[in-house]
C-alpha cells in the first residue's frame, strides 16, 4: 500500500505543485541579493516532481477519453 501511495503520479503532481510554490517566493524574493540557496533546489526539484507526473496523467486521461468513446457507442 506504501508503494501504492509514493508511486502516484497525482500525489507526485500535487508535491511538485507545492513545493514549486513555497519555494518559488522564496527565490522570488531573494532575486536582489544574488544568493544561491537550499530553496533554489528545492524548487528544481518541484519542477521536476511536476514535469515527472504529466505522462501519466495525461495517459489517464487518454483513457478516461477513450471510455467515453467506447461508452457512447
Amino acid at each position: 500500500m506504501l508503494k501504492t501511495i509514493v508511486n502516484s503520479p497525482y500525489l507526485n503532481l500535487f508535491s511538485g505543485v507545492v513545493l514549486l510554490a513555497t519555494a518559488g517566493i522564496e527565490v522570488f524574493s531573494s532575486m536582489d541579493q544574488g544568493e544561491v540557496g537550499a530553496h533554489h533546489g528545492v524548487f528544481l526539484f518541484g519542477l521536476i516532481q511536476i514535469i515527472k507526473s504529466f505522462p501519466e496523467c495525461f495517459h489517464a486521461i487518454e483513457e478516461i477519453e477513450q471510455a467515453e468513446e467506447n461508452y457512447s457507442k
